[in-house]
């Protein structure tokens, strides 16, 4: 992306273990280099740092992983960055020696902090002890890690109501909290009260189809994961809606073009729908080319990790 006109260096107080009170630690750690291309026994299914990262009661397990998802999970999780959850977001961990980008490690860690044992594997709150707090002090205490954070102006988009007016229709029953233990089908979505904060897609022959329960902010960020900026939310709108997009992707939302087509797609009878930008319009909604702050970290000074 373009060089920036403008770099804000942001220093914040995180969490109440950066602002003063002593941070959990886990009491042992394996750390080791590994290759992505090594076939190793998959991690079980977590849903913090992705497929390659898990957490049970008092452990964290991690199957591979670079160095650079490592530092973004770990000062991110309780803390994101502002305006990056896209896939055109720029390179949200920079600086630092070439090898803090490329190098992949597996890590099993042990604690016996309550908290993280909580019984249930898939406990929220021990699940982001041990991938923010406690991953952060493994990591400045093993790599002798240092960072700060920075943003920096980039292209985005503002979604806006069209001059038009909304077309949508606020849910009078509004939704129910979402509960990530359990798994949410596009069915789950017709019920009176959804889940909120739910965000399903498919392919209908050529176009991409996104089905959603949400605020219009929930909306910016579910586009800004398909479009090549990221999408914030300038609504002024708080309520919550049902949603139905139905597009044609094209250069504007990579994220379809870099899965590819199938032959399906080339061989279905059913006709290309509109752009990304036509079929907001047709809900009353309109993105608008703008610039915003970028969040990202910037390393100030790494090691190899120490001995296990």
């Amino acid at each position: 992306m373009a060089v920036f006109r403008r770099t804000v260096v942001v220093m914040l107080c995180v969490a109440a273990v950066i602002c003063g009170a002593p941070a959990s630690k886990f009491d042992v750690a394996s750390i080791r280099l590994c290759s992505p291309s090594d076939n190793g026994p998959a991690v079980p299914g977590g849903r913090s740092g992705g497929g390659n990262l898990s957490t049970t009661p008092g452990r964290l397990h991690v199957h591979c992983m670079s160095l650079e998802a490592l530092v973004k999970l770990a000062y991110t999780v309780d803390d994101p960055l502002i305006n990056t959850n896209g896939t055109a977001d720029t390179r949200p961990v920079r600086g630092g020696p070439s090898w803090a980008h490329s190098d992949f490690y597996t890590i099993e860690a042990k604690t016996d902090d309550t908290v993280a044992n909580a019984p249930a594997a898939t406990a929220s709150s021990a699940r982001k002890l041990m991938t923010g707090a406690m991953l952060r002090a493994l990591l400045e205490d093993r790599f002798r890690l240092k960072v700060h954070r920075e943003a920096a102006d980039v292209p985005m988009y503002a979604l806006t109501v069209a001059k038009s007016g909304l077309k949508l229709t606020p849910m009078e029953q509004g939704c129910t909290p979402p509960d990530f233990t359990k798994h949410v089908s596009l069915s789950d979505l017709a019920l009176p009260k959804p889940p909120c904060n739910t965000t399903m897609g498919k392919r209908n022959g050529p176009n991409r189809v996104t089905d959603l329960v949400g605020t219009l902010r929930w909306l910016a960020q579910a586009l800004s994961s398909s479009m090549d900026r990221h999408v914030i939310d300038k609504t002024g709108v708080a309520d919550v809606f049902r949603i139905h997009l139905e597009y044609l992707p094209d250069e504007n939302t990579p994220q379809r073009l870099l899965n590819g087509s199938s032959a399906a797609d080339a061989a279905s009878d059913i006709p290309p729908g509109p752009s990304i930008f036509t079929a907001l319009e047709q809900l009353g909604l309109k993105l608008v080319p703008t610039k915003a702050p970028q969040g990202y970290i910037l390393i100030d000074s790494v090691e190899r990790p120490s001995g296990n």
